[in-house]
């Protein structure tokens, strides 16, 4: 079945305390300026779960064969890019990839 509402309100009870607890940690972060966030928190934590996702996936597969200390590497190098640079304002003032 490709969307069932039980399985979807299950998933989403189970995982909105970890982007809770993620969101106020990035949130404390930026009220102590250790953080800025290119976009809101929101966007991020989406991002970041999203990331972390499909890292679990690809290590649950072992396709490729990374080791859990580098899909940690991975995750900590994107959110470190993520929070540390300064926002690119107006949108896009930071050029093309």
């Amino acid at each position: 079945m490709p969307h069932n509402a039980e399985v979807s309100q299950f998933l989403d009870a189970l995982l909105r305390p970890w982007r809770d607890d993620l969101t106020a940690i990035v949130e404390r972060g930026v009220q102590e300026g250790a953080f800025i966030p290119q976009d809101a928190i929101g966007d991020f934590t989406l991002r970041f779960s999203a990331l972390l996702d499909g890292l679990a996936i690809l290590r649950l597969r072992q396709l490729p064969k990374l080791s859990r200390k580098r899909l940690i590497e991975l995750a900590m190098n994107a959110a470190r890019a993520e929070l540390t640079q300064a926002p690119c304002r107006p949108a896009g003032a930071c050029g093309a990839l």
